[in-house]
């Protein structure tokens, strides 16, 4: 989801102001990403089409406790085919330009290249959700960097800052968080999210709840309940936390009072 919301949103400004047809083509990775397919189904409009692709074979090779970026990276190598398989059928209605992809994607640049297809982010320009005058010196980075052997760099695209400006298919509670954020004094409130691929140990929570309670400061937190086997990440390992559990029993004890 981190990634997803800016992608979303820059494919909303391609359709609406430069009228282009985007396809988002989402990878199966054996467990259910239900917030994923939620934001996609209540935020996308109608003219942006997402497929996601059948389950690659079973990962049976890759350790139970590997890191999870190395099983991603591994499921989206091997959803490769599937891939082939889903811009073919799209060539058959569809004039297709590009591909976009994010950074653990980039597997997917062989099939680019077999549909003659401009590749985002690597050959033919890299995307970038930021803007020049935020980060002068990275982008001098990307520009002083020694080219990819083909005797030209690839060129940087800054189109941030892009992102969500208000809650698609929040709840009351999402409401009253900006209103009570609205409130406050101007630089006051200290903001903490793992985004949606990660997560902490109960030991790590407790240890960032006591952190917040002693600085005596305004925050907002993003809490979600804690892995029992890792810290790993929710965002892959969905299926080692109950859904049942509420993020607030593992805080500790007088927590919310004293923070209120």
């Amino acid at each position: 989801m981190g990634h997803l919301i800016p992608l979303t949103e820059f494919a909303k400004r391609l359709v609406l102001t430069h009228n282009f047809s985007v396809t988002f083509i989402i990878p199966n990775f054996r467990f259910p990403i239900k917030s994923q397919e939620s934001f996609l189904d209540s935020s996308m409009p109608k003219t942006i089409q997402v497929l996601y692709l059948p389950p690659p074979p079973p990962l049976a090779d890759v350790p139970s406790d590997a890191n999870p970026s190395f099983f991603v990276a591994t499921a989206m190598t091997r959803a490769v085919p599937a891939l082939r398989d889903s811009l073919k059928l799209l060539t058959e209605s569809t004039r297709l330009v590009a591909l976009v992809v994010d950074v653990v994607g980039t597997d997917a640049f062989e099939v680019a290249r077999e549909f003659n297809l401009l590749r985002f982010n690597l050959a033919d320009g890299i995307i970038v959700n930021s803007f020049l005058d935020l980060e002068p010196g990275a982008f001098n980075a990307f520009v002083d960097e020694e080219d990819d052997g083909s005797g030209k760099k690839p060129p940087v695209y800054p189109i941030g800052p892009v992102l969500q400006t208000r809650p698609t298919g929040g709840n009351d509670d999402d409401v009253e968080c900006l209103r009570w954020l609205d409130e406050q004094p101007r630089g006051s409130v200290l903001f903490a999210s793992l985004r949606s691929s990660g997560t902490l140990s109960q030991e790590q929570l407790t240890e960032l709840a006591l952190g917040f309670e002693m600085s005596e400061q305004r925050f907002i937190w993003v809490v979600r309940s804690p892995d029992k086997d890792s810290a790993s990440g929710v965002h892959y390992n969905a299926q080692s936390i109950n859904k049942d559990d509420d993020p607030f029993d593992f805080l500790p004890k007088g927590f919310m009072e004293r923070t209120k």
